[in-house]
């Protein structure tokens, strides 16, 4: 039962529309609703920068050594 809780929750998730205002300026990552720093390869929810950053502001140069997002499921 956990199991589909947690699918249904990342499906919700998809379903979301991005509301992002791309005339405005965009804020800094870490100020960013969508940065995630627990994430091992990327530091977006995204993997294009909805607000038109390049993929080093998106992508990692070297992944987490901690990882913690990935070892919930273990």
């Amino acid at each position: 039962m956990c199991e589909k809780d947690a699918l249904n929750l990342y499906r919700n998730l998809i379903k979301k529309p991005v509301a992002v205002d791309r005339n405005r300026c965009a804020p800094q990552c870490r100020l960013c609703s969508f940065h995630r720093p627990e994430f091992k390869y990327r530091r977006c929810l995204f993997a294009v920068c909805p607000y038109g950053k390049d993929d080093t502001a998106v992508f990692r140069r070297h992944p987490l050594r901690g990882d913690s997002f990935s070892k919930q499921g273990r």
